[in-house]
């Protein structure tokens, strides 16, 4: 037992012997490294990600660039008619004035503003118009059919119609409105009118066109002031095309350009209806009316070329409907290009007139 105990405690002598060498050898190791600590490690105050400041900037940039961005790329995608250079550099017909919008309670009386005279500027709108076409270069003293047109509904070519009517009028010449919107037709209603006879009644009877004064006969001819007459539809009619092809109608216009030195026709919308085509052979100008920002270019310049293949052709286009500019008040009128000093002091204008 004494040898056993011996050899173990020489045996743990021994290993701790070794273990003190290899700590020894590992400790002459580290001394002989080229490693110093430069810079003592320490908490950072901010996070390293993300980096705020940065992304602040960047969003701030981004946002920026979407809120110049997107009107501009909404209106490169909006192809409809807004602007003069659309009339004039896309669709390559003059413009012939521009008809602000109104209020629900201005709408209401729109139709008759010329003849009732309330409202001086809204009135000189149509008169700009009328001068633009008299001094057009294919205007000629002989062009005595002009229709109305539009490439779809409610585009406000009945108004304009009947409001240019009366301007034409007013200048002196004995002017006849026709109602050729037979599907729908509005003249008698907006003028407050009790009609016996009309246009329809009067092909569907079958009778002649009346010798000597049209006033009183089966046409049923109204005369609504001293210059201006009208030719209602009488009631609408679902044969519109078929009246409008027809031998006797073409002879009746023949009529009524010897008995009246204007005659001036509201037809339906040419992008609906093929009557404004048929009546454009039997015309001398084509008046076409466009609503702000409602059809697009492509489509306007579509129709006007075919109405251009017609013995009329489009002597220029009518803008109707664009907005008012703030404080331009309610007598604004706008002469195309100028709208911008027409809208500035008409109202100023006709103010210090009544003063």
């Amino acid at each position: 037992d004494v040898m056993v105990r011996t050899i173990e405690s020489k045996k743990a002598t021994l290993n701790g012997i070794r273990n003190r060498l290899n700590e020894t050898e590992i400790a002459s190791q580290l001394a002989n490294a080229n490693l110093r600590i430069i810079d003592s490690a320490y908490v950072p105050r901010v996070p390293s990600f993300p980096n705020v400041k940065k992304t602040a900037m960047v969003s701030g940039a981004l946002f920026f660039a979407f809120l110049c961005g997107l009107p501009i790329g909404l209106n490169f995608l909006n192809d409809k008619v807004k602007t003069p250079w659309d009339i004039e550099g896309f669709i390559n017909k003059p413009l012939l004035g521009e008809i602000l919008r109104f209020g629900k309670k201005d709408r209401e009386n729109m139709d008759r503003v010329v003849s009732d005279g309330n409202d001086p500027g809204v009135s000189d709108t149509f008169r700009s118009i009328y001068n633009t076409i008299k001094l057009n270069d294919k205007f000629k003293a002989d062009k005595k059919i002009q229709i109305v047109t539009s490439t779809i509904p409610a585009e406000g070519k009945t108004m304009f119609s009947m409001n240019y009517g009366f301007v034409v009028s007013q200048h002196g010449a004995k002017t006849l409105l026709v109602d050729c919107d037979l599907r729908k037709p509005r003249m008698e209603k907006y003028m407050n009118l009790t009609v016996d006879g009309g246009l329809v009644r009067w092909y569907d009877s079958g009778d002649a066109i009346p010798e000597g004064n049209l006033l009183g006969s089966s046409l049923g001819v109204l005369q609504l002031d001293q210059n201006t007459f009208i030719l209602p539809a009488g009631k609408a009619s679902s044969r519109s095309t078929e009246l409008v092809e027809s031998d006797r109608f073409r002879d009746l216009l023949a009529r009524l350009a010897e008995d009246y030195d204007y005659v001036i026709i509201d037809t339906p919308p040419v992008g609906v209806f093929p009557d404004a085509l048929f009546l454009a052979e039997y015309a001398d100008d084509v008046i076409y009316m466009t609503s702000y920002n409602r059809v697009s270019k492509k489509s306007v310049k579509h129709f006007v070329s075919q109405l251009d293949k017609t013995k009329a052709g489009v002597c220029g286009l009518v803008m109707n409907g664009r907005k008012r500019s703030i404080g331009s008040g309610q007598s604004s009128y706008s002469y195309g290009y100028s709208s911008s000093y027409a809208e500035k002091y008409g109202q100023k204008y006709y103010a210090a007139k009544k003063g």
